[in-house]
């Protein structure tokens, strides 16, 4: 009966820590979420001032930027929440240009 209670005890404590974990994660990325997003909307201000029609294949940087990668996909991986980690060189080139 003792082993039982510990296994039950070390599971729940277990599972606390996971679940303080993400929504520690998912805080962040919700953070990464806006700053993306943010990026993209000055990369299509300044393509709308600038008199440039839609990308060649009809999408706007929302698509190609910022729905490269799922919300679940960034919150369930241990990587870190940089544009090098997530996005090659080039794609950040173009975005920050």
């Amino acid at each position: 009966m003792e082993t039982l209670a510990i296994i039950l005890l070390f599971t729940a404590f277990s599972l606390l820590v996971a679940a303080i974990f993400i929504s520690i994660r998912n805080e962040k990325v919700h953070g990464y979420f806006n700053a993306l997003i943010e990026l993209a909307s000055r990369y299509e201000d300044k393509r709308i001032k600038d008199g440039i029609g839609f990308l060649e294949n009809g999408e706007g940087a929302y698509s190609w930027f910022v729905g490269k990668h799922s919300y679940s996909r960034l919150l369930f991986s241990f990587k870190k929440l940089t544009l090098s980690n997530w996005f090659t060189e080039e794609e950040i080139t173009k975005i920050l240009s």
